[in-house]
């Protein structure tokens, strides 16, 4: 497994799979990293990841950019709730020029909130 710094708070770990898959991208992100409004990405290696919820609201929104001119296959969220640290991951569902959609695959905690 590596893992290449996309920015201060952010990190990209590539997951190298079976022989016969190809390796699986996972954007890890934080909560100061959500945006309540897709905001065009400066950087033209960037997209607009929408992150999206049952029962969460509205979807949020984070830019990050294409790895090997991708978007990430899965997005996780790490944070803290009552001293507990858990992680929200999403997996990509469609994929557009500048968004691509997020549904959410689990959720360590089923108390916890995040919001931008």
């Amino acid at each position: 497994m590596t893992t290449a710094t996309v920015s201060q708070n952010r990190t990209t770990t590539t997951i190298d799979l079976e022989p016969a898959q190809e390796s699986s991208t996972v954007l890890h992100i934080v909560a100061g990293d959500l945006e309540s409004h897709p905001v065009p990405p400066e950087d033209p290696r960037g997209y607009v990841a929408a992150l999206s919820a049952a029962g969460l609201g509205t979807p949020r929104y984070v830019n990050v950019r294409r790895v090997n001119g991708k978007p990430a296959d899965r997005i996780v969220l790490d944070y803290e709730n009552s001293g507990s640290l858990f992680e929200r991951v999403w997996v990509a569902q469609r994929s557009g020029s500048r968004i691509v959609d997020y549904s959410l695959q689990h959720d360590t905690s089923s108390t916890g909130y995040v919001s931008a």
